[in-house]
């Protein structure tokens, strides 16, 4: 997983700070000095094109645009972002967590402890960090938009405590990939995964998975997180919507059919997930997707 070191030279001068909702977005970045964006995704998936690889943003995934980013981005569909863009003097440096070893990290964190830098990551998932993210964005955002004569302060400040939060996940996550996890922890994972994929049609308990792994629950969403890097919840719904989705290409089955198909009772329920994991509702992916009459 990729990060930047930075080090801030002078204050930050905000020149954006809001939350985007488009239809069919796109954008494209060339270097430009000085500047630092912090983006996340809320809706949609944003495919991201440099000159040597494609990249993929998921909804509930951090993006950091750097002034050395050179790329297009597009999203098909709706999407939705909360972001903020700086100017400012900084030293970046690139690294990659594959990299370290497990007695390197100490050292990174003093490295960063003494230098004042400011860790972020290339592109994160933020799982459980999610919601303290954007609200640290909106926050920001909210007092941009405002007109109190000390607004400009309180975004710094906010901007400052989004900056060191999300070098403590960053340091967090690293450690995490670092750590040296038992056999068994993957092989229970491996297990659940493969209990899914073939009750993929019913409604899926995370206690009758224990139940057959012979563990508790507690235990199972824990190794689960450790060995995957998402959670149990969340694995479950990629892969029913992406299992939705190949069917809904194939039958342009509608809400009801699709959901059943599935393992969900509530058509609105699943349409709600649809949307959140594909990025698009599911009118406008069958209409894309198939050239059967819409039943």
């Amino acid at each position: 997983m990729l990060f930047y070191k930075i080090r801030l030279l002078n204050l930050p001068k905000f020149v954006f700070s809001c939350h985007v909702e488009a239809e069919n977005y796109s954008n494209s970045f060339a270097e430009k000095s000085r500047f630092l964006e912090i983006s996340l995704v809320e809706q949609g998936t944003i495919q991201a094109k440099y000159s040597d690889r494609t990249e993929t943003i998921s909804p509930e995934e951090l993006m950091i645009i750097t002034e050395k980013t050179v790329c297009s981005t597009s999203c098909v569909g709706p999407q939705a972002h909360t972001t903020v863009g700086i100017y400012a003097d900084y030293v970046s440096e690139q690294f990659d967590s594959c990299d370290l070893k497990p007695c390197d990290l100490d050292g990174l964190e003093n490295e960063i402890t003494e230098n004042d830098l400011i860790v972020l990551p290339h592109i994160l998932p933020l799982g459980a960090d999610y919601s303290s993210v954007l609200q640290r964005l909106r926050t920001i955002a909210a007092r941009y938009a405002g007109t109190d004569p000390g607004r400009i302060q309180l975004c710094l400040a906010g901007w400052f405590e989004l900056t060191a939060f999300l070098t403590k996940c960053c340091l967090s996550r690293i450690r995490q990939e670092k750590l040296v996890l038992p056999a068994s922890v993957f092989r229970y994972a491996d297990r659940a995964k493969q209990y899914v994929q073939e009750h993929y049609c019913e409604q899926i308990h995370a206690g009758d998975i224990a139940e057959q792994l012979g563990i508790s629950t507690n235990y199972l969403h824990s190794v689960f997180k450790s060995a995957t890097g998402q959670t149990l919840v969340q694995y479950i719904n990629r892969l029913k919507i992406l299992l939705a989705m190949q069917y809904i290409k194939k039958y342009n089955a509608g809400a009801a059919e699709t959901a059943q198909y599935i393992g969900i009772e509530d058509p609105l329920y699943f349409c709600r997930l649809f949307k959140k994991y594909s990025g698009l509702n599911l009118q406008e992916y069958r209409k894309r997707n198939s050239n059967m009459p819409t039943k």
